[in-house]
């Protein structure tokens, strides 16, 4: 609990920020988070229900983005905004709070319309500038006030690359494999046949969706770690190298549960217990590939 002097230093800050039409504006701003707070958290519910790796992700972006940003609190205190800038900010609250009541059937459009409250608010507390002297913690921010960053990174991918691409590379890679070990796979397209029975290789199947968690996660205990940006950049990379490698014997197991097994072990392998066995071995992969790299078993910090 606050003692009663703590309390009274709290109110008289809050009524002193309200007199003014920026307090105002802010508390403005406020109200429309306000709208989005329980979308955010439903969504990192469901995260943490489905066993996703979302809710850490965005927890650990919003601690280091605010966290660096409070370590330069007091350069913060000190930097004005000018009237241009104020005024800008102004607009982008204003407008996004007039359009959060309209998006609220959407995540995704409440999500853009609070990081453009935010930038509003940013903007006119302290000038342009701060987006170029704090542009790393304020995307951190933003990145982490997205509900499920992995399923954005996804959907970024899914747009540049032709997800039909993908399945078919991870079909033929598999098939292939096959073939060194003295079975007569055939590929067309994503569809794998082996032992006179099919698989079709979907987008969903491919490992994409893991690979972009697994490489969040060890961007974000590179930043935890405070690492150089090289070898969280190289961490990163590997991260991801190592979910697409490891999913590869994933899709062979699946494929083969169904041609040589039957349908019992294909649903068992291709449902939640061996997507929960193969997430084990994948992790323990990745970190003793990572390990190295970011020197988690030495006490000292390497540049």
């Amino acid at each position: 609990m606050l003692d009663a002097s703590t309390t009274q230093r709290l109110q008289h800050q809050l009524k002193k920020i309200w007199t003014t039409h920026h307090g105002r504006l802010l508390g403005l701003a406020a109200l429309a988070g306000m709208f989005y707070l329980p979308a955010w958290l439903g969504e990192q519910w469901k995260s943490i229900l489905s066993g996703g790796s979302s809710f850490l992700i965005n927890v650990a972006l919003l601690w280091l983005g605010f966290g660096q940003l409070w370590r330069h609190r007091e350069n913060l205190r000190q930097r004005m905004a000018s009237k241009d800038d104020r005024l800008a900010g102004h607009l982008l609250i204003i407008g996004g709070a007039g359009w959060m009541p309209f998006v609220l059937h959407s995540v995704s459009l409440q999500a853009m319309v609070w990081c453009l409250i935010l930038v509003g608010v940013a903007w006119s507390s302290f000038g342009l500038g701060f987006f170029m002297n704090y542009a790393g913690s304020f995307l951190l921010i933003i990145m982490g006030m997205y509900p499920d960053v992995t399923f954005l990174l996804d959907r970024m991918l899914y747009a540049l690359f032709d997800p039909t691409w993908i399945a078919d590379q991870v079909t033929l890679v598999s098939s292939q494999i096959f073939k060194l070990f003295g079975y007569g796979a055939s590929v067309a397209g994503n569809v794998i046949s082996i032992n006179g029975e099919s698989v079709i290789v979907g987008y969903p199947c491919t490992g994409v969706d893991m690979a972009i968690a697994l490489a969040a996660m060890s961007f974000v205990v590179g930043l935890l770690f405070k690492q150089s940006m090289w070898r969280v950049g190289l961490a990163t990379s590997l991260g991801f190298i190592v979910a697409m490698a490891s999913n590869i014997p994933r899709v062979m197991l699946v494929v083969f549960a169904w041609a040589y097994w039957g349908p019992e072990s294909f649903d068992f392998w291709h449902g939640p217990w061996g997507g929960q066995i193969f997430s084990t071995i994948m992790f323990t992969t990745a970190y003793y590939a990572i390990a190295p790299i970011y020197a988690l078993n030495n006490h000292k910090q390497s540049a």
